[in-house]
């Protein structure tokens, strides 16, 4: 086909979940409009399992399992407007009721808590937002677009968050920012919250 994208890969059990989508050939949506389907899907051990049909386009973009369910994180399109959505074991759920463009891109499972960590455009900026259990939170951020961002909970419950290409991170909502080496540097491109020892 078009095209398939793999964005998250998450090891459970010696089971290997795969996130991603496949682009599929050009399809009439009116007289004068013609657009690509893209149909959000994981993979386990190979094995396509699809979350939505031809008729929709969306995407999937994190993966996360805790016990015997499977959460997605993503989006879907709409009435024309891309709508941030995570699924699970198959049930789509919106994150985002006000209308307002938004997307899904990182998700974790911590103590029966859904973390969901995305972006909400509201004019022409576009802000960080996390929901936990579907109450969101929006971040004060430069409100400028990222493809990759990065949400992580330690084991007592604070939230971390990372925007690529920037000089800070948030831990519980408040920047925490690096010393610049350089005009421009260190940049965040990753987060990660392991134990202490």
């Amino acid at each position: 086909e078009n095209g398939t994208y793999a964005h998250s890969i998450f090891v459970c059990n010696n089971d290997v979940y795969v996130a991603g989508e496949t682009t599929y050939d050009l399809k009439p949506i009116n007289a004068t409009t013609i657009r690509d389907c893209t149909i959000a899907k994981y993979w386990k051990n190979g094995q396509e399992i699809c979350l939505t049909d031809k008729n929709s386009i969306a995407g999937a973009e994190d993966i996360a399992i805790a016990g015997q369910n499977v959460y997605i994180a993503g989006w879907r399109l709409e009435n024309e407007i891309r709508v941030a959505k995570y699924w699970k074991n198959g049930e789509d759920y919106n994150l985002n009721a006000d209308n307002e463009w938004s997307e899904a891109q990182s998700i974790v499972i911590n103590n029966d808590d859904v973390y969901i960590l995305g972006t909400q455009k509201s004019g022409d900026k576009y802000h960080t937002v996390y929901w936990k259990n579907g109450i969101k939170t929006k971040l004060e951020d430069d409100g400028d677009y990222s493809e990759k961002k990065e949400i992580e909970v330690a084991q007592n419950g604070d939230v971390y968050i990372a925007i690529n290409d920037k000089n800070y991170y948030f831990k519980n909502g408040l920047k925490v920012y690096f010393e610049r080496l350089y005009p421009e540097y260190p940049l965040i491109t990753d987060i990660k919250v392991v134990p202490k020892k």
